[in-house]
């Protein structure tokens, strides 16, 4: 919960409430209690840090941002099984079972100053069976683009085939893809230049079945 002691407490996480309780939220696996002690959570300004491990066996960090509301999932190779935030030097380090000790955020704010590339892609998605060839006509995403303008690259079969910048905040405006834009599966990236909050909410992808290859 969030509080200022005055309102009504704010229950952080109803948009990932059904995680604690063996339930997947947007093909996220839920929380695989019998590892609870490699379970651990922190806080660094305005962010607030939960690591776990899944019942489908990976580690994941889950980050609340207040600047906009919403969660965010990475994935780890091993488990962060320790987070603390260190007074000496502003840290936020996130430590293993193995003795591996991270700096997950730093007290220089790189993130108000200095251009950061962030890349983010979805998950191939083919619309039904695999073996059905598509033609892909329009799309549209969700999206928080910050202070410069965000890269959109829309992916066919594994290959970049569409590009576009987005310089509108959450417009989630319809967009006429090129002609002959065919394949099986589809996947978006979105690369993100500059110093302000971004976010991704949703894409969308419409396409038609073409018949069994």
């Amino acid at each position: 919960f969030l509080t200022d002691f005055l309102s009504d407490d704010h229950l952080l996480s109803s948009m990932i409430e059904t995680l604690f309780y063996e339930q997947a939220v947007n093909d996220y696996q839920p929380i695989d209690w019998t590892r609870a002690a490699e379970i651990a959570v922190g806080a660094w300004k305005q962010r607030f840090y939960v690591s776990y491990p899944t019942t489908a066996g990976a580690n994941m960090m889950a980050v609340y941002s207040r600047e906009t509301s919403h969660w965010y999932f990475y994935q780890y190779l091993e488990p962060v099984t320790a987070l603390a935030w260190e007074l000496a030097t502003g840290l936020l380090l996130a430590g293993t079972r193995t003795g591996v000790l991270t700096a997950l955020e730093a007290p220089v704010s790189l993130d108000e100053t200095e251009r950061i590339r962030l890349v983010l892609e979805g998950k191939d998605k083919a619309h039904g069976s695999q073996n059905v060839k598509k033609l892909y006509q329009w799309f549209r995403t969700d999206v928080e683009v910050g202070d410069t303008p965000m890269l959109f690259e829309l992916l066919i079969d594994g290959v970049v085939r569409y590009r576009r910048y987005l310089a509108t905040n959450r417009d989630y405006a319809l967009y006429r893809l090129p002609d002959r834009l065919m394949g099986q599966a589809w996947r978006a990236r979105w690369t993100a230049t500059g110093t302000g909050a971004v976010g991704v909410y949703g894409v969308e992808v419409y396409a038609t079945p073409l018949g069994p290859l």
